[in-house]
C-alpha cells in the first residue's frame, strides 16, 4: 500500500507517467506482471493479448521448451540462482529429432546471508511437446524421505493434479516423473544445490513428430512446393519461454541437421555450415528453419 500511496503525487510529473507506462509494459511483456479476471468474458479477451500467463496451444509438429522451478523449503535462494539452459537439437537423416537439454543452476549465495545462503531445493519441470519420449536423465538430488510428511488420507486430489502428475510414470534409472499436462509432456525431478556450488541436470528425449512429415502435412507447405516445383521439404520451429515471474534465463542452443539438407529459409542469421548457435537471455523466443532435402 505504501507504494500506491506514493503514486498520485509522483504522477503529477508527466515524465513519470511515461516512465510508469513503459515499466508496466516491460513487466507485462516479461510476465513479471500477470492479470486475472473473475469475469470469464473479460478473462478470455485478456488471454487473446497473450498477457494472461496461460500456455498457448502448440501447432502440430512444433517444438517447445519451458523450464519451471518451484522452490520448496529453500529459503529465499532463488534470487541467488544463476540459471543457464544449454540445448542441442539434432535433426536426424530420417527427419526425427532428438533434444539434449542441460540445465545449469549456480548458487551464488553465501552461507552468511541468512535465508539467501541456505541450500536451494527445487522441484524442476521441463515442459516439452506432448508425446515426447524421455531417453535418459541424470544429475538430480532429492531431499531425504524423512522430510516428506505422509499424505492425509482424508485429502481429495484436485482433478487437474490427479490427471497430470498423479498419473505420472517414473523413469527407473533417474526417478524422473513423466506425465502430460496443459497440452505438453512434463519431465520432473528434484535439484538441490548449496551456496557456492553448481548443479547440472541433463535430459535427453525424442520429439513426437518428424520434421519431414510435419512439413508435408501443412497446407501452406503443399502450396509452396507446388508453386516453386520443390521436392521434399522439412520444417522445424521451436518456441522457448521463460517461467512467469522468474529472472531471465540464459539460453545456449545449437541446432544441427544432415549435410545433404539445404537450408532454404531461417528466422535467424549467422548460419554456419549446417548448424546454428545462439546465446541469449530469453523471456520468449521463436526460431524456425525450412529445408529442402536432396535425395
Amino acid at each position: 500500500m505504501a507504494i500506491l500511496e506514493k503514486l498520485p503525487p509522483a504522477l503529477q510529473n508527466k515524465a513519470n507517467i511515461t516512465k510508469l507506462v513503459e515499466q508496466v509494459n516491460r513487466q507485462l511483456a516479461t510476465k513479471h506482471i500477470l492479470l486475472y479476471f473473475n469475469d470469464e468474458v473479460i478473462e478470455k479477451k485478456w488471454q487473446l493479448t497473450g498477457l494472461a500467463g496461460q500456455l498457448e496451444t502448440l501447432a502440430s509438429g512444433q517444438d517447445y521448451l519451458q523450464v519451471v522451478n518451484t522452490n520448496i523449503a529453500g529459503g529465499k535462494t532463488d534470487l541467488k540462482i544463476k540459471q543457464t539452459i544449454e540445448e542441442r537439437v539434432e535433426i536426424q537423416e530420417d527427419g526425427s529429432v532428438i533434444n539434449d537439454v542441460t540445465i545449469i543452476r549456480e548458487h551464488t549465495g553465501d552461507k552468511r546471508e541468512g535465508l539467501y545462503g541456505v541450500r536451494n531445493v527445487d522441484w524442476i519441470r521441463l515442459y516439452v511437446p506432448e508425446g515426447s519420449e524421455l531417453l535418459s536423465a541424470d544429475g538430480f538430488l532429492a531431499p531425504e524421505s524423512h522430510f516428506f510428511k505422509p499424505q492425509d488420507v482424508t485429502a481429495e486430489d484436485m482433478p487437474a493434479i490427479k490427471s497430470g502428475e498423479g498419473a505420472a510414470q517414473i523413469e527407473p534409472s533417474s526417478g524422473t516423473l513423466v506425465y502430460n499436462e496443459l497440452g505438453r509432456t512434463v519431465f520432473a525431478n528434484w535439484s538441490m544445490v548449496d551456496p557456492g556450488k553448481t548443479a547440472r541436470l541433463n535430459f535427453r528425449y525424442r520429439l513426437p513428430f518428424n520434421v519431414l512429415e510435419a512439413g508435408s502435412q501443412t497446407d501452406w507447405f503443399s502450396k509452396i512446393k507446388a508453386h516453386l516445383g520443390l521436392g521434399r521439404l522439412g520444417k522445424y520451429q521451436i518456441i522457448v519461454e521463460n517461467q512467469a515471474g522468474q529472472l531471465p534465463t540464459t539460453w545456449k542452443v545449437t541446432w544441427s541437421w544432415p549435410a545433404r539438407w539445404n537450408l532454404l529459409w531461417s528466422s535467424v542469421d549467422n548460419i554456419k555450415a549446417n548448424s546454428w548457435q545462439v546465446n541469449d537471455v530469453v523471456s520468449r523466443q521463436v526460431v524456425g528453419f525450412l529445408f529442402k532435402v536432396d535425395n
